[in-house]
């Protein structure tokens, strides 16, 4: 599934244009990462921030170095989630915060096929039988898709950072390594799950159904035929 995609598209310079939706980016030479850049509230001031939802520093860099890049650049903080299959330098811990933000769920296929409790088997089953699940091209399903992710936005009222539109999405779905999978009922797609590769890992990027999508159940069959 990832052949030809080595590196991660989340530390492209492509890629955090894309995400920053017509935010300055900046280089930073120190950690080798590429950032979106964000007015304050507070005078002219601006931040920057790592893109969503993952950013890696390039290997072992100083703080007092990243420090004076950052004021050099104008920029009062920097913010970023790691991703949790790469570890921070030693340095790290010199970070004025580094905290637990969330847990994140793995799946090694190198233990085996994965083993759904009893519950999720049924869910899983009925989906599959209710539903049609493929992968699709995304630039061809990108009206249905964003009008998914529309009611993803309305349902859990999602905020400017999470609030992507069409445009973002035509643009992902161009990067290499992208690869989207989706549940058809009757003809109309009703869930989908983008999913981003680079070597050996997948990682799952944004998933959105519709009311009928979440009546079938349709997202268990969309994750499963993923996994598989």
């Amino acid at each position: 599934m990832t052949e030809g995609v080595e590196k991660k598209p989340y530390c492209t310079k492509k890629y955090v244009e894309l995400a920053a939706r017509g935010l300055r980016v900046a280089e930073l030479e120190t950690i080798r990462m590429t950032v979106c850049v964000r007015p304050t509230p507070v005078g002219e001031a601006c931040d920057a921030a790592g893109a969503y939802p993952l950013a890696s520093p390039q290997g072992a860099f100083r703080i007092s170095e990243l420090r004076k890049e950052l004021r050099d650049l104008g920029l009062v903080t920097l913010t970023w989630v790691q991703d949790p299959f790469e570890d921070l330098p030693e340095t790290a811990d010199e970070l004025d915060l580094n905290i637990a933000y969330k847990t994140h769920f793995i799946v090694d296929r190198e233990m085996g096929p994965v083993d759904y409790p009893g519950l999720h088997q049924r869910n899983i089953k009925r989906a599959l039988k209710l539903c049609e699940v493929r992968e699709i091209d995304l630039l061809d399903h990108l009206d249905p898709w964003s009008r998914l992710y529309e009611n993803l936005i309305a349902r859990h009222s999602l905020g400017d950072t999470h609030a992507f539109d069409p445009d973002y999405f035509r643009g992902l779905a161009k990067i290499k390594g992208v690869r989207t999978l989706g549940a058809f009922r009757d003809g109309e797609l009703v869930s989908g799950h983008i999913w981003v590769c680079a070597s050996d890992r997948v990682y799952s990027h944004l998933a959105a159904s519709s009311a009928e999508g979440y009546r079938t159940g349709a997202a268990f069959g969309v994750n499963a035929t993923a996994l598989d």
